[in-house]
């Protein structure tokens, strides 16, 4: 991918994030950008190449950065914390009009990244699990399909619900809350004593 398209597929992503995909024509996309439609027509072949290909870049992004994470060479707890910090973060910057236009509009993207997402989340929660019951920190007779589903369903979820607000759920004290109430279902004592000390 050179610069040019790069460029491209930013600034269009950040104009998606702040006004919707459905309000912001390709016209919009090469007027912020200052360059013209058929620049822009060399790269992608319509509005839904485009949006296709933003969706596909932000999967990319998060899952290398879920790689990177899970392989650092710390123990479970550690990177269980370092996940669940990544993971909020990206609540934090949701933006609910992008992600209804792209639910809406363009539901084949949506349901395909969507499946993305929640296959790569799985198997990194797995994984932890793994790791934390070889390690000794976590309880062995859970069941870590249960366990890892449950951790996919609330990140999935938690956006689209009407019992909390949006401000509640990016609040300090709501990620640690759901943390804790995470995290203490899964450990045994020997967690207990290492996740208090850290």
């Amino acid at each position: 991918m050179n610069n040019k398209e790069l460029n491209i597929l930013e600034r269009a992503f950040l104009l998606f994030q702040k006004y919707g995909i459905k309000s912001v024509t390709m016209d919009d996309i090469c007027s912020e950008i200052g360059i013209s439609k058929k620049t822009v027509y060399q790269y992608f072949s319509d509005k839904a190449a485009l949006v296709k290909k933003i969706i596909e870049n932000e999967f990319c992004r998060i899952s290398k950065r879920i790689d990177r994470i899970m392989s650092d060479d710390i123990n479970a707890i550690e990177q269980l914390i370092a996940l669940n910090q990544f993971l909020n973060s990206e609540h934090k910057a949701y933006k609910p009009a992008m992600v209804f236009d792209l639910r809406k509009y363009f539901p084949e993207i949506y349901y395909s990244m969507k499946k993305k997402k929640r296959d790569h989340t799985l198997k990194a929660i797995l994984s932890n699990l793994k790791k934390g019951k070889k390690e000794g920190l976590y309880r062995l007779e859970m069941d870590d399909q249960i366990i890892a589903k449950l951790y996919v369903f609330r990140i999935e979820n938690i956006m689209e619900n009407d019992i909390f607000s949006f401000e509640e759920m990016i609040s300090e004290k709501f990620i640690n809350e759901i943390f804790n109430f995470h995290i203490h279902g899964i450990i045994n004592e020997k967690g207990i004593k290492f996740f208090k000390q850290i």
